[in-house]
């Protein structure tokens, strides 16, 4: 049993919640969870699409792309209208590092 429904059951941390902690939980206030939210800046966490085809229909994606290899969107948009929406082939065509 985690050591914080335990303590709960004790009585020792009358303010403790007795939920087990989420991963995505960074506390809870007066019964308000506090969930994190993937943001902008967050270096760590990959793009929520497949990473290996672009979609210029996609106003994420191809913000996403015309960031990561420096680029303007129409610059990106010549690209894959010349090698396809690869971006393995986008990215041999603008001389910058593909997707691991």
């Amino acid at each position: 049993m985690p050591a914080r429904i335990r303590a709960d059951r004790q009585g020792a941390g009358a303010a403790r919640s007795a939920v087990p902690a989420h991963p995505n939980r960074r506390g809870c206030v007066a019964g308000v969870m506090e969930w994190r939210v993937p943001m902008s800046d967050d270096d760590d966490l990959p793009p929520p699409w497949d990473t290996s085809r672009i979609d210029m229909h996609d106003n994420r994606q191809v913000a996403y792309w015309a960031e990561r290899w420096n680029v303007t969107p129409m610059q990106l948009e010549a690209a894959v209208d010349s090698v396809g929406d690869s971006t393995a082939a986008v990215a041999r065509l603008l001389g910058k590092k593909a997707v691991p």
